[in-house]
């Protein structure tokens, strides 16, 4: 090898031979690699008790070992197949059946309620439909005999933890199976000038949309927990908590849905080792009962007008995505908000 200006060494040219010192020195390095033992293998991370193909397909596997904690691993193991997500064989149809599995809907008197009760009952699901509108559970129970599933209606303040309680105890003892999944769809919506907001409209959007949902989550994931198979629950929330509808004076209602969004997430950190998934759902301007009204007519035009798809959504729009969150198929997803908004949030 030459040297080329200031000293350094210069390699050689393509074409160029290596010097026969140089090819000697490489012959010995490989002789030496290839007497060698090959290096020992890693030792697996600390807490991990199986490996990603084993929890697949049930057997054992020698690829490396996924991250995951004693604890949630030894939950996992207790569950085995029998868990409402576990990763089973079939076809993808079959992926999105809720046959068989005990539902608790709030909010299901009407409107995206009530649409994903009706929903959840004709993938196969018995549900209890949770309202304070106890007219509103009658139609919507109604609308479920068709399908051959059973309802039981719970007229329910979601924003007391006494009340809510006793729902989810009610749905388990009174239908087929523990409660393994759950849409926490009660709500309120109002709109006032942030600085003419009486502080009890703040109170009362406060308590039912964001205290109803948690105090909701709270009996479903006790529930879940204790029955240790694992579940599924879906959060309605709104793309109001991701951005600030243009011409809509809500600061109260945003405030409350952001607040959903990011309790799921939490929750969803918080359960996952329990196998409970917690997901939300952000629907864009819906054609609820509430947006319906009368004095309405203006915004929805309005509505219409801010939406790439230049509609709004009926509530029936909103079952598939719940029914994915809430079935197999989405067996790997937890901590998402799901934004259903025909465009809208897009510019």
């Amino acid at each position: 090898m030459g040297r080329g200006r200031g000293g350094r060494a210069r390699a050689p040219s393509l074409g160029q031979a290596p010097a026969p010192d140089q090819t000697a020195a490489a012959s010995a390095r490989q002789a030496a690699a290839a007497a060698a033992p090959p290096p020992a293998a890693p030792p697996p991370a600390s807490g991990t008790v199986f490996a990603v193909d084993a929890v697949m397909t049930g057997g054992a596997s020698s690829s490396p070992p996924p991250r995951r904690g004693v604890a949630a691993a030894a939950a996992q193991a207790t569950r085995g197949s029998s868990a409402p997500d576990a990763a089973l064989h079939g076809s993808a149809a079959d992926s999105f059946s809720r046959a068989g599995q005990t539902a608790l809907v709030t909010g299901a008197a009407s409107g995206i309620g009530q649409s994903i009760a009706l929903g959840l009952a004709q993938c196969g699901a018995n549900v209890a439909l949770v309202d304070r509108n106890e007219q509103g559970l009658a139609e919507t129970a109604a609308l479920i005999v068709p399908t051959g599933k059973k309802t039981i209606e719970i007229v329910v303040d979601v924003t007391s933890a006494v009340s809510i309680d006793a729902a989810v105890a009610r749905a388990q003892a009174e239908l087929p199976g523990p409660l393994t999944l759950a849409v926490n769809c009660a709500g309120i919506a109002n709109g006032c000038a942030a600085e003419s907001l009486d502080e009890s409209v703040w109170d009362d959007t406060m308590n039912i949309n964001l205290k109803g949902v948690w105090l909701s989550c709270l009996a479903e994931g006790r529930a879940m927990i204790a029955h240790n198979q694992g579940g599924s629950i879906v959060n309605i929330a709104s793309i109001s908590g991701t951005l600030v509808n243009r011409g809509l004076l809500q600061t109260h209602y945003n405030t409350s849905k952001a607040g959903v969004i990011h309790l799921s997430k939490s929750l969803a950190m918080e359960w996952v080792k329990h196998g409970i998934r917690v997901n939300s759902i952000s629907p864009g301007y819906t054609a609820t009962p509430m947006a319906m009204r009368a004095d309405m007519k203006e915004q929805r035009a309005m509505f219409e007008e801010q939406v790439p798809m230049e509609r709004m959504a009926s509530p029936d729009e909103m079952v598939g995505p719940a029914v994915f969150l809430l079935s197999r198929a989405a067996s790997y997803v937890t901590g998402h908000d799901l934004v259903v908004d025909g465009g809208a949030s897009v510019w």
